[in-house]
């Protein structure tokens, strides 16, 4: 009996510490999902009769099962998701292996409605709705920085949405593991949506005798500010650049996504559109000690939510005002400052988009 390689040795014994989640001879009806085929995983729609629902089982690709580092990678983001609880974070519902030697297949619930980038275009483009969803991804972001875990690639394609429209946050670490795993085996990938597009500058562009950076969570809350651009785009970042060598160029010349245009149709669209705008650009600050924490990101958005609310109330009870409470709204306003990014509320204070201030005044 041949042995297995180190990794593989050491992927089985983290599997058999994981038994109660081991769903061998339980999924049934696997299925390919269309929009889940390609890149370095399949997807499927499938059966758990365990659990008594529809499931999602992402198989890796065969040509990486030749990887046999990988084996170390996944057993590690495997070991790292079980433990994970949030209701903004995708569970793991188990995992299965099909054949001798063979990765093991994550099992996670189906989301019907699939993922955000998606789901995102049934929304008013930087609205109320928006600004719920990002509070939510922030709130499950944060939950994962608490746990030191960096998801290292966040995006609209990455954010799944439950049936009841909460998102879900996916792949975290895993997506990594899989994408330096194919570019050591020599493919690569130049997408649109490939993953380049959220990077932070700081993990292409080192500052002159320093390292490049690896992902943390400061590079985290970049591509969270490139998420709230989706959702107020309804595109990918750098849009307009077809090529990744075009969109590499951009991001290391400090290069930023233009400013989304929208067609205004009401105070509150308008006051909820600049809000995200400026804490998205909070988000891409060159330096990144000072960008927001995924929890200081999620109190601001609870913060904006709650004005929104109250001034959508007020236009219901007032009719075509432009004020709330008797006092006219005034708009946003952002300062640079070094290559940073912040907002300039009262008196031209630096608040970090605290209580969303500009609109209660």
């Amino acid at each position: 009996m041949n042995k297995l390689p180190y990794d593989m040795e050491k992927l089985s014994g983290i599997l058999a510490s994981l038994s109660h989640l081991n769903l061998e001879r339980t999924i049934t009806g696997k299925q390919p999902h269309a929009s889940g085929l390609g890149g370095s995983c399949d997807v499927y729609a499938a059966w758990s009769t365990k659990h008594n629902k529809k499931v999602a089982v992402k198989q890796i690709r065969a040509f990486l099962k030749k990887d046999p580092s990988l084996a170390k990678k996944l057993a590690k983001e495997i070991r790292i998701w079980a433990k994970l609880v949030h209701e903004n974070v995708l569970p793991l519902l188990g995992y299965f292996t099909e054949g001798d030697g063979a990765m093991p297949s994550l099992v996670s619930e189906w989301m019907a409605k699939g993922t955000l980038y998606d789901f995102m275009k049934t929304l008013p483009r930087g609205g109320l709705e928006a600004c719920i969803i990002l509070r939510d991804i922030a709130s499950g972001l944060a939950y994962l920085h608490s746990k030191e875990v960096i998801h290292a690639d966040l995006k609209t394609q990455n954010i799944l949405i439950s049936s009841s429209g909460t998102p879900l946050i996916a792949d975290f670490g895993l997506s990594l593991a899989l994408s330096y795993s194919q570019s050591t085996m020599g493919y690569t990938t130049t997408t649109t949506n490939g993953t380049l597009r959220w990077m932070a500058i700081e993990l292409l562009s080192p500052a002159s005798g320093e390292e490049p950076s690896k992902h943390n969570k400061d590079s985290d809350m970049w591509a969270f500010g490139m998420v709230i651009y989706e959702l107020l785009s309804w595109e990918v970042p750098y849009c307009n650049k077809r090529h990744d060598a075009l969109v590499l160029n951009a991001i290391v010349n400090g290069e930023l996504p233009d400013r989304p245009k929208k067609k205004e149709d009401s105070l509150h669209d308008e006051m909820a559109f600049n809000f995200l705008w400026d804490l998205a650009c909070l988000c891409w600050n060159r330096r990144s000690k000072y960008r927001p924490s995924a929890e200081r990101m999620a109190e601001d958005l609870t913060n904006g939510i709650f004005s929104l609310v109250f001034c959508r109330s007020d236009q219901v009870n007032h009719p075509g005002s432009n004020s709330v409470g008797g006092s006219e709204v005034v708009g946003f306003g952002t300062e640079f400052d070094g290559g940073g990014v912040g907002f300039r509320g009262v008196g031209g204070q630096n608040n970090g988009v605290r209580l969303f201030l500009s609109l209660l005044l």
